[in-house]
C-alpha cells in the first residue's frame, strides 16, 4: 500500500505539539522537516509492496474468489451506510449522520475552522476539509483521497483529536483494504520517522458508538506524547479517529472516547 496516511500523521503531530516548548518544539520541527521530505516522495511504496504483489500473483483463483467475497461484503456495507457525508457541529457536540455517531467535547475545547484545517493539511486537490456544509464539497468528494471531518484542541492546550476518512478504493483499487491494513501501514510510517522514538502497540479492537474499531497506541519522545488511532471500514471509506496527548491528558481522552454515542 502506498504512503497515503502521512497527511493524517503530520496534522495530528502539529496539533499535539503546537503548545509545547523547549525540546518538544525542537522535536516537532524535526518531525515537520521529515514529513516534508516524505511528502515529496509522492508515489513511494512501502518496502514490502513488491513482495506482496508477487504473493498475490501466486494465489490465483483462490484470491480472486476471496476478493469477490470481500467486494460483496463492502457493497453491503455501502448500502447500509448510504451516501457519504461530513458531519456538523452543535456547540461542542459533533454529529455525523452517515457514520451514525455523535461526539461531545468538554468546555474549553477549540474547534479548528475550515481555514485552519486547510493550513494544517495543505492545498492538495486530493485532500478535502469539512466546511460545515457538505454541499460545498459534494462534487469533489469522488476525487478526494483524504477528507478531514474535524480537528480539535482540548482544554489543556496540548491534546488534540481529529476525525478523517480515506477513500480505500482510491488508495488501493481492488485490494479490499481493511481498517487493520490501514493501521498496519500507518504503524510502518510512524516507525520510519527518524528521531521520534515511536513505540507502537499491537492491534486491538474496541467497541465505540455502535462500531467495532481496530486500534493501536503509540508513544514517542520517550513517553512525552501518546497517540491512539481508531479505524473502521465503512463502505468505500476507512474512518480514522486520532488522539494525541501527554500523560496528563490521557484520562480526558479516554473520557471523550467513552462518551461517543451511536445514532439510531
Amino acid at each position: 500500500m502506498r504512503k497515503r496516511w502521512l497527511w493524517l500523521l503530520a496534522a495530528v503531530m502539529v496539533g499535539a505539539c503546537a503548545c509545547g516548548g523547549g525540546n518538544e518544539k525542537d522535536k516537532t520541527q524535526a518531525f515537520e522537516q521529515e514529513s516534508s521530505r516524505t511528502e515529496g516522495e509522492g508515489e513511494t511504496e512501502h518496502p514490502g509492496d513488491e513482495d506482496r504483489e508477487s504473493e498475490t500473483s501466486k494465489e490465483g483463483s483462490r484470491e480472486t474468489k476471496s476478493e469477490e467475497d470481500a467486494d460483496n461484503s463492502q457493497a453491503e456495507e455501502g448500502q447500509e451506510y448510504g451516501d457519504f457525508q461530513t458531519g456538523v457541529w452543535d456547540g461542542l457536540t459533533f454529529t455525523n449522520l452517515w457514520m451514525k455517531v455523535t461526539v461531545a467535547f468538554p468546555e474549553g475545547t477549540s474547534v479548528l475552522s475550515e481555514e485552519d484545517m486547510r493550513k494544517m493539511v495543505g492545498n492538495s486537490s486530493e485532500i478535502l476539509v469539512n466546511s460545515g456544509n457538505y454541499e460545498d464539497i459534494r462534487d469533489k468528494v469522488p476525487k478526494a483521497l483524504n477528507i478531514y471531518d474535524f480537528m480539535v484542541t482540548l482544554p489543556d492546550g496540548r491534546s488534540s483529536v481529529q476525525l478523517a476518512y480515506m477513500n480505500a478504493e482510491k488508495a488501493a483499487p481492488g485490494q479490499a483494504l481493511s481498517a487493520a491494513d490501514c493501521l498496519e501501514g500507518m504503524a510502518e510510517e510512524l516507525s520510519a520517522i527518524q528521531d521520534m522514538g515511536y513505540e507502537i502497540s499491537e492491534l486491538k479492537k474496541k467497541d465505540m458508538g455502535g462500531h467495532t474499531f481496530d486500534w493501536l497506541s503509540a508513544s514517542l519522545m520517550g513517553g512525552a506524547l501518546y497517540q491512539e488511532y481508531y479505524a473502521v471500514r465503512m463502505g468505500d471509506y476507512v474512518a480514522v479517529m486520532t488522539i494525541s496527548c501527554d500523560e496528563n491528558g490521557r484520562a480526558l481522552a479516554e473520557e471523550i472516547l467513552e462518551g461517543i454515542r451511536a445514532i439510531p
